[in-house]
């Protein structure tokens, strides 16, 4: 059993303080709130100091970075490049004798998180209080033990990041043959979306109304002050968001939230079949993903469900979607706004002829399916890692000093 001691944790951990205003000048990494996905310990974009001008941060490669304002979203990152950040963002760096990877998934961990959020101050906003957390006291093992359980966390957090990159390889394959296939330069018009003269498509190519090869349905919310009808529990029926459409990458396997079996009944909520293609098509305009299993979503979102005389596939569909030009259908400064379920109905679907369609998917399902294979050992590997993390950090699993192996 390893051995512990008790330090507060202002005693293990600076906060960073560097102010530093940006000039147009320079551009520099800067990471926002809006930049930090939630839950996920990753970046979901990332922005340049020259677009801001306020007083932020300076951060360095390694400082462990998190979303002080709203903790609960669990905004945690750890970049491996210099830059800046938002004021709203603790910059974190151990102090000696303490292992800069260790405090960053402390801090990672629901417990921490949990912490931060009750010791909030501010109700509409609220922003975890430095002046209380520096006071409450942690067990920390030795250093040596911090560093293998940093070392544990971190390796299984490197494969899941070479999961994402290996899909993003794979979907662009596939984008690449599609454009192969369907030969889209030649063929698509940038203003007019696919809405082109069909005179100009190949023999046995067409257009049609996207309403007469599926059925769109459209998700539902149920009122959010009837706070039952929102769910936690697994047991209930997946509810997909748009923000769950950014975090999900192809194929979507987890929601932020359920609806109970009650309030599908009660509200007419469409369920979503398996192995559709869903699209935001409201504020963020354009994310596409397949289901994994029978879902619901909010109104924000459309489901293509295939007609039975309907022989497009899914991965067609999904790499349709993915190419179309969104600004085709509204104005461009708009979009978010000018886009209905009217509008996702009317869209004119370029229909290549069956051979085509199957000689295409007998070459993509095989990425498609190595995708969906990273994502679900993704997914595995999240749990394992969440799993592990609060037992490492209180020495219920130990970790074998020779080798970094765990010992239950």
């Amino acid at each position: 059993m390893p051995q512990f001691k008790t330090f507060k944790l202002g005693d293990a951990i600076n906060l960073v303080k560097d102010g530093y205003t940006p000039s147009l000048t320079e551009h520099l990494h800067y990471i926002g709130l809006e930049h930090i996905e939630q839950q996920t310990l990753r970046l979901a974009g990332i922005g340049k100091s020259s677009d801001v001008t306020s007083n932020k941060f300076r951060f360095k490669s390694g400082d462990i970075l998190f979303g002080k304002l709203r903790p609960y979203f669990r905004k945690v990152y750890r970049p491996k490049f210099d830059g800046v950040c938002s004021t709203d963002i603790w910059v974190v760096r151990a102090k000696k004798n303490f292992d800069q990877g260790f405090i960053y998934y402390l801090m990672a961990s629901e417990e921490f998180v949990d912490l931060s959020s009750q010791g909030s101050s501010g109700t509409r906003m609220p922003r975890a209080d430095w002046n209380n957390l520096k006071n409450i006291e942690w067990e920390f093992p030795s250093l040596p033990t911090q560093t293998r359980i940093a070392a544990i966390l971190s390796s299984l957090d490197d494969k899941i990041e070479l999961n994402r990159r290996t899909n993003a390889t794979l979907e662009a394959m596939a984008q690449t043959l599609f454009k192969k296939y369907f030969d889209l330069p030649a063929i698509a018009s940038a203003k007019e979306g696919y809405d082109i003269d069909p005179d100009n498509l190949p023999d046995g190519w067409r257009y049609e109304k996207v309403e007469s090869l599926f059925d769109i349905s459209i998700g539902r919310t149920p009122p959010r002050v009837q706070r039952e009808w929102f769910s936690n529990n697994h047991e209930d029926v997946k509810w997909i968001s748009i923000k769950d459409m950014g975090n999900s990458g192809t194929y979507i396997f987890e929601t932020s939230e359920y609806l109970t079996k009650e309030a599908v009944k009660k509200f007419n909520v469409p369920v979503i079949p398996d192995n559709t293609v869903v699209l935001s098509f409201k504020l963020t305009v354009g994310r596409v993903a397949i289901t994994t299993e029978k879902m619901l979503s909010n109104e924000a979102i459309a489901h293509f469900i295939p007609k039975k005389s309907t022989y497009l596939t899914p991965e067609y569909i999904f790499l349709f979607l993915k190419n179309f030009e969104y600004d085709s259908l509204g104005n461009t400064s708009s979009i978010a706004t000018a886009v209905n379920s009217q509008t996702i109905k009317g869209i004119n679907i370029l229909v290549p002829d069956i051979e085509m369609i199957n000689n295409f998917s007998s070459s993509v399902v095989t990425l498609f399916k190595r995708i969906k294979t990273n994502q679900e050992e993704i997914k595995t590997l999240i749990q394992i890692r969440d799993s592990l993390l609060p037992k490492l950090m209180s020495g219920e699993i130990e970790v074998n000093a020779a080798e970094n192996e765990l010992v239950s």
